[in-house]
C-alpha cells in the first residue's frame, strides 16, 4: 500500500515537472522572438531616422551648390553678354569672392560648348586645366530646361581626390549657352550624408536610379561610378524599407532609401542583419541561460521532492533524535528561553531561564500557564503595588504574547538588565528568550561617558557644550527669552602645575568643576573645554536683555566669589 501511494505521488511530482518545462520552454521561445522582432523594428526605425535627416542635410547642401551655379548669370550678368566679351579677369575675381561663401565648392568655372574654360574661381583663372567626364559638357548643355546635373566620380588630377561635378547651363545674349560647373569633394559629401552618426554596421549610398555608386560610407573605391545591383526604386517623396542584400557588403540587410531633392539621385541606407541584432544575441543568450537554469531548478525541485518522499520515514526517527539532542543544547545556551504552546503553557524551559528567574525553581512545570509565572514573578518586581497594577502588569505582559513586537528590556530587582525576544513558532506557539545584556549596557553608559564627559571633572566636554549650545539657540529661538555663556580660565594655573606638580592640578581643576556647578541651576550647564578652561551656558534667563545682562552679571561674581572670595568684593549699594 505504501509502495502504489509512493509510485502515485512520483507520477504526479513527474508530470508537474514536465509541465513546468514545457510552460518555460514556451515562454522563453517566445519572448526571444518578440525581442528579435522588436530589436529588427527598432533598427528600422534608426535607420529611418538617420536617412531623413541625411536627405535634409544632403538637400540643403545641393541646393547651395545649385544656388551657386545659378547665381553666376546675375553675378557677371551674363544674359546680357556674348562669350567673347566676357572679360575673365573680372570675372575670375568675382566667381572667387562668390566660391567663398560655400564651403563644399572647390572651385566654379565657366565653360563653353566646346569644353574651353572661359572664366573660374581658381587662382589659375582661365587657364585652370579642367577634365571632365567625357560626355558630361554635352549632356548638360542638351538639358530642355536649365537644371543641376551631377557628373560619375572620378579622380582630380589637381588634387588627387576623388570628386563629383555639379553644373547648370547658362544662356547668353546671343542665346549660346555657357555651362556653370563646381568641382566637390566625394569625401565631404560623405561627411555631410554621415552626419557624425555612430551605428554599428551601417552602409550608407548616394546613388542613382540606375544603380550607379556616386559616393558611400564606407569608402569602396573599387565599386565608384560602378551600377549596384539590384537597382533600387525611387519614391518620390517618403522613405521605403526592404529586406535585402546590403548595397555595398551584400549580406542580408535592412535598406532604407529616400529620393534626394534632384531627379535620378536617391539616398540608401543598410544596416546589416547581424550588425542590427548584435545586441539582440546577448539577450537571447541571457534568456537562454536563464531559462536552462530555471530548467535545472525544476529538475532539481523535482528530485529533491522524490527523495524527500523517500527519505520521510527516515526523517521522523531523525527528527526524534534530534529532538533529544536539541534538549541538551538547550541546557548550555548564553539565554534563557522558555517555549510555550497554542494555549500559552509551557512546553519547554532551559537552565538558564532558572538561573534569570531564581523564585520559579521548584515551581515551573510543563503544562504549566504562563499566566501563572507572570502572577509568581510580578510580586518580586511590584510586590507593594495594589491588585489593579500587578494585574494590569500580566496582562501587557499577556498582550504582547498575542502581538509579538521589538525587543525590549526589563530590569530584575538585583538591578540586572534583561533583553525579551518574543516570537512566533511554525506551530502557532511563542518562543519567548531572555538575554542578559547587564555588561553591555555598562559598556554603553561608560562608552557615552567617555564620548561626551570629560573624565577628569565629569563635566560636559566640548562636544556636548556646542550640542545643548544648539537646543539653547533652538529654545529662545522659540520662547523669545534671553540666556548667556561664561567663559572662565584659571591665572597662573600653568605654575601650579610646574611647581606643585599635575596631581595638586588635577585636584584644583576638580574642585573648580564643583564649585562651578554649585553656583548655577540644574537648567544650566558647566563644561571643561580642556587644559583650565570652562564654559557655562545659562539658559532661559530673562525676555528682556537688560534684565539677562543684570542676571549674569550677578551669577559671574558669585562665580568668583566662590572661586576666590579673597580677591573679589562685590559692589556696595548706596
Amino acid at each position: 500500500m505504501k509502495n502504489l501511494r509512493f509510485t502515485q505521488v512520483t507520477v504526479s511530482v513527474l508530470g508537474l515537472v514536465s509541465l513546468f518545462l514545457l510552460a518555460l520552454g514556451l515562454t522563453a521561445a517566445s519572448l526571444i522572438w518578440n525581442t528579435r522582432q522588436a530589436t529588427l523594428a527598432g533598427a528600422q526605425a534608426q535607420s529611418e531616422r538617420f536617412v531623413s535627416g541625411a536627405q535634409t542635410s544632403l538637400n540643403r547642401s545641393l541646393l547651395g551648390v545649385d544656388v551657386l551655379l545659378a547665381s553666376m548669370d546675375d553675378l557677371l550678368d551674363l544674359s546680357r553678354l556674348v562669350e567673347s566679351w566676357i572679360d575673365p579677369k573680372t570675372a575670375n575675381r568675382l566667381m572667387h569672392g562668390a566660391v567663398q561663401q560655400n564651403m563644399m565648392v572647390r572651385f566654379v568655372a565657366l565653360i563653353n560648348a566646346q569644353g574651353h574654360v572661359i572664366a573660374s574661381s581658381d587662382p589659375s583663372g582661365e587657364q585652370l586645366d579642367l577634365s571632365l567626364p567625357a560626355g558630361f559638357v554635352d549632356e548638360a548643355l542638351a538639358q530642355p530646361l536649365s537644371s543641376l546635373i551631377i557628373s560619375d566620380p572620378l579622380v582630380s588630377f589637381a588634387s588627387s581626390e576623388r570628386v563629383l561635378y555639379f553644373a547648370r547651363y547658362i544662356k547668353l545674349a546671343d542665346s549660346s549657352k555657357v555651362l556653370a560647373v563646381a568641382e566637390v569633394q566625394v569625401p565631404l559629401l560623405t561627411s555631410i550624408l554621415i552626419q557624425g552618426v555612430d551605428i554599428s554596421g551601417l552602409e550608407v549610398t548616394l546613388e542613382r536610379s540606375n544603380g550607379q555608386l556616386l559616393t558611400s560610407e564606407p569608402v569602396h573605391d573599387e565599386l565608384s561610378g560602378k551600377k549596384l545591383l539590384p537597382t533600387l526604386a525611387l519614391q518620390p517623396v517618403s522613405a521605403t524599407m526592404q529586406r535585402m542584400a546590403a548595397r555595398l557588403s551584400g549580406v542580408p540587410a535592412i535598406v532604407v532609401t529616400r529620393p534626394a531633392l534632384y531627379r535620378d539621385v536617391l539616398i540608401a541606407a543598410s544596416i546589416p542583419i547581424d550588425a542590427a541584432l548584435k545586441d539582440w544575441r546577448t539577450q537571447r543568450n541571457w534568456i537562454v541561460g536563464i531559462t536552462l537554469l530555471f530548467a535545472l531548478m525544476i529538475l532539481a525541485a523535482g528530485g529533491f521532492s522524490l527523495w524527500y518522499l523517500s527519505r520521510m520515514a527516515q526523517a521522523r526517527q531523525a527528527i526524534a533524535q534530534a529532538k533529544v539532542t536539541l534538549d541538551q543544547a538547550l541546557d548550555v545556551m548564553v539565554s534563557g528561553f522558555v517555549l510555550l504552546n497554542t494555549r500559552y503553557e509551557v512546553v519547554n524551559w532551559n537552565r538558564r531561564f532558572e538561573e534569570t528567574f531564581p523564585w520559579l525553581i521548584g515551581l515551573i512545570k510543563r503544562q504549566m500557564s504562563f499566566r501563572y509565572l507572570l502572577e509568581m514573578t510580578v510580586k518580586h518586581f511590584l510586590g507593594d503595588a495594589d491588585e489593579a497594577d500587578l494585574e494590569s502588569w500580566i496582562e501587557s505582559r499577556m498582550a504582547l504574547l498575542a502581538n509579538p513586537q521589538a525587543p525590549h528590556e526589563q530590569v530584575l530587582p538585583n538591578g540586572q538588565s534583561i533583553q525579551i525576544t518574543i516570537q512566533r513558532t511554525p506551530d502557532g506557539g511563542v518562543v519567548v528568550l531572555y538575554y542578559d545584556i547587564t555588561e553591555l549596557r555598562r559598556a554603553n553608559a561608560e562608552i557615552t561617558n567617555l564620548a561626551f564627559f570629560d573624565p577628569l571633572t565629569h563635566l560636559p566636554n566640548r562636544r556636548l557644550l556646542m550640542d545643548r549650545l544648539q537646543h539653547a539657540l533652538a529654545a529662545n529661538s522659540r520662547s523669545q527669552r534671553y540666556g548667556a555663556m561664561l567663559f572662565l580660565d584659571l591665572d597662573h594655573f600653568k605654575n601650579l602645575n610646574d611647581t606643585l606638580g599635575h596631581d595638586v592640578g588635577d585636584l584644583l581643576l576638580q574642585q573648580v568643576a564643583l564649585r562651578l556647578t554649585a553656583c548655577v541651576r540644574d537648567a544650566d550647564t558647566v563644561a571643561r573645554l580642556g587644559g583650565d578652561e570652562f564654559v557655562v551656558l545659562l539658559e532661559d534667563l530673562a525676555s528682556d536683555r537688560c534684565e539677562a545682562a543684570s542676571m549674569t552679571r550677578l551669577i559671574g561674581e558669585k562665580i568668583i566669589s566662590r572661586l576666590n572670595p579673597y580677591a573679589f568684593t562685590p559692589p556696595q549699594s548706596e
